[in-house]
């Protein structure tokens, strides 16, 4: 009979221990989404005609600044491209920036793309082609139970959330 008073304070004495495990997780240690950066919208700059614009694939968005995703922040970056007439980017402008840290990696980015579609003869090389491309971060809150579903709500056969079209997830270093 005395083993069970100490069995019992073992178990109280493990239980106690994970319920300080548990508590000890903070806030912040827990992922609250996963980052994703998309190229929301492209159009040529004189004519707002959006046909067959999107850079070759595969093209390089930028990264999520580490800083800004760890704060939570969101936004997007508006950028002025101009398009040489070999089909790669000149110069890239930013025309408006919701926070100042997107801009650097936004127009590192975009000066990477190839418009082989845009490429043009050396007798037509004077014609302006100038882009307007707005490239949006945002964080995809999730929340999981342990089956994988969305707490509150019964998973739907074939639910399944399509990523925007030129996404990405970004996995910061």
């Amino acid at each position: 009979m005395k083993s069970t008073p100490v069995t019992l304070a073992c178990f109280l004495a493990a239980l106690f221990a994970a319920g300080c495990q548990i508590a000890g997780f903070t806030e912040s240690e827990r992922p609250n989404g996963k980052p994703v950066v998309t190229l929301a919208s492209i159009a040529e700059a004189k004519t707002g005609t959006t046909k067959d614009l999107s850079p070759a694939l595969p093209f390089t968005l930028p990264n999520y600044p580490t800083a800004l995703l760890q704060e939570g922040v969101e936004g997007f970056v508006d950028v002025r491209i101009a398009i040489l007439p070999d089909g790669s980017v000149g110069t890239a402008t930013v025309l408006k920036s919701t926070e100042e840290d997107f801009s650097k990696p936004v127009v590192a980015a975009v000066k990477t793309w190839q418009f082989p579609q845009l490429c043009r003869e050396k007798s037509d090389a004077d014609r302006d082609v100038e882009l307007m491309c707005r490239i949006s971060f945002s964080i995809q809150e999730y929340w999981r139970d342990s089956i994988g579903g969305d707490p509150g709500r019964a998973p739907a056969h074939g639910d399944v959330t399509p990523a925007p079209p030129h996404s990405q997830t970004v996995t910061p270093r």
